[in-house]
């Protein structure tokens, strides 16, 4: 059964964090002062290590910049579904947070104590769980209106990106030699999996996808910082 809770508010994306950020801890007061910003790109003034191998810097570089493509596409796909199933751009439900889908942004108590396995577990975890909403949504979207919609379409580009994305993390697990959290043992509910309505299935899409654009959102948050503060050790 769904339990409906007041919905997270959508907002653009903070500005990353400042470089000082990576050498103190900055409290949430300081946090909420910032003023939203659509999201930056990082550029990594690194150069490759001999033998073509990356540097910490240079993955997690890499993997904000995914992560900012990723956040393109995840919204504009969440716009096209609001119009596809709804008709309503503006369209907005209250729900519950997706199980297994949201992890700590920068707003949450901890953020700044969190070491670099933690955080990269967590995306990683969070990521993972999205993949298997996205193969169902894109599996639901092929059988109401066939492969050449729009919104077919567009899932299909969001769950490659999505995988693109997770590729990154695991490269950067790799090169910062942090434990690998593996595949998550996470279970769908019933009627996550196979809401018993059409409807119903359109409001844990709707769900997803508004859950799925916070979690890459605060996922950008993590690699930022630890992009920032390796990027001031070199």
């Amino acid at each position: 059964m769904l339990l409906f809770l007041p919905e997270i508010s959508s907002t653009p994306l903070p500005e990353p964090f400042p470089s000082s950020t990576a050498s103190s801890v900055m409290t949430s007061n300081d946090v909420t002062s910032q003023v939203p910003l659509q999201l930056q790109s990082v550029k990594s003034t690194a150069h490759a290590d001999s033998g073509f191998q990356q540097s910490k810097v240079e993955v997690l570089d890499n993997a904000v910049q995914i992560s900012i493509r990723l956040f393109t596409k995840v919204n504009v796909t969440f716009e096209d579904f609001k119009i596809s199933r709804f008709g309503d751009p503006d369209y907005s439900h209250p729900g519950d947070e997706v199980p297994g889908l949201m992890l700590p942004g920068p707003y949450n108590d901890g953020f700044f104590d969190m070491d670099d396995e933690a955080r990269l577990s967590a995306i990683y975890s969070s990521m993972y769980v999205a993949r298997r909403y996205l193969y169902e949504m894109e599996w639901d979207a092929v059988l109401e209106e066939g492969t050449h919609s729009s919104l077919a379409a567009n899932l299909t580009a969001c769950r490659h990106q999505l995988q693109t994305f997770i590729t990154a993390i695991n490269v950067t697990i790799d090169v910062l030699d942090v434990q690998h959290p593996g595949r998550p043992s996470y279970v769908m509910e019933p009627d996550m999996q196979d809401p018993p309505s059409e409807y119903l299935r359109h409001i844990r899409d709707f769900l997803v996808l508004r859950d799925f654009r916070v979690a890459v959102e605060n996922s950008y948050h993590h690699l930022y910082f630890m992009y920032d503060k390796y990027a001031w050790q070199d």
